[in-house]
């Protein structure tokens, strides 16, 4: 009642009824390929990190040749599974809002998103689908809500929006290096410009055609600020988004910059 009294459009689908939010990711190291996966429990904002979930190698030699028999031994999968909690993260202008926050929650994961992981800067390369469930809810809400308070605000105030209040911020540019072949991988670069498929995208696509790759902390942040602005003109209105988004996150600590 209070969306349909706010003009909010809600998500067609149920919000997924999630325990963790799984994220998977890898590097190449001494000629192979490790996966690690990075999984955060909802309820208590803990980690359970699993290195060496998968180890792949890149070359033949290291399998059929004896002379490598005891380096064999050395990058053996070695399956180690962790659980703490990760203060950093590095990406998207994060870095000093996550130091000063008492460590990331779910809200700062993102397929894209960059961590400080035990030291190494590890990439999130993707999501399970339940996962990517998860996060398409909350970011299609907090993008309906959004465009809601947008549109209440130009009631009030002629100035344009800040660019850092644009949800498509970056979109042309990354679309624009992608045509140029400026950021293709390697076994790409000698073909002409082209639109790579959705596949091809992989993390470096928008935000919108990856699965799980809206950043959540940004569009809560961007709530919070046109939020705070119509209070200048409609605190009733202003404390009606509040409890909507409090209702649908199911959490106060979003509702403060």
């Amino acid at each position: 009642a209070l969306a349909r009294k706010l003009k909010v459009q809600m998500p067609k689908a149920t919000k997924p009824d999630c325990t963790y939010l799984s994220f998977t990711s890898w590097w190449e190291e001494r000629g192979t390929k490790r996966v690690v996966e990075i999984a955060i429990d909802l309820t208590t904002d803990r980690f359970r990190i699993t290195l060496d979930k998968e180890v792949h190698m890149l070359s033949s030699q290291l399998l059929y040749n004896h002379e490598k028999a005891e380096f064999l031994e050395t990058i053996r999968q070695d399956t180690k599974v962790l659980e703490c909690h990760l203060h950093e993260k590095l990406s998207d202008n994060q870095h000093a809002t996550s130091l000063e926050m008492p460590h990331l929650q779910a809200w700062d994961l993102h397929v894209g998103a960059r961590l400080n992981v035990f030291g190494r800067p590890t990439t999130l390369m993707g999501c399970d689908f339940s996962t990517g469930q998860w996060l398409t809810f909350h970011s299609s809400f907090l993008k309906a809500l959004k465009d809601s308070i947008e549109r209440t605000l130009r009631k009030y105030e002629l100035v344009p929006m800040k660019n850092a209040l644009d949800t498509k911020q970056g979109q042309q540019k990354v679309k624009r290096e992608w045509e140029q072949a400026s950021l293709l991988p390697s076994q790409f670069s000698g073909r002409a410009p082209f639109l790579p498929s959705t596949t091809d995208l992989g993390a470096r696509g928008y935000p919108n055609r990856v699965l799980g790759g809206d950043n959540l902390r940004k569009l809560v942040y961007q709530c919070n600020v046109l939020r705070q602005r119509l209070a200048q003109y409609r605190p009733a209105l202003s404390n009606d988004y509040a409890t909507l988004m409090q209702s649908v996150l199911g959490t106060t600590d979003l509702l403060q910059l």
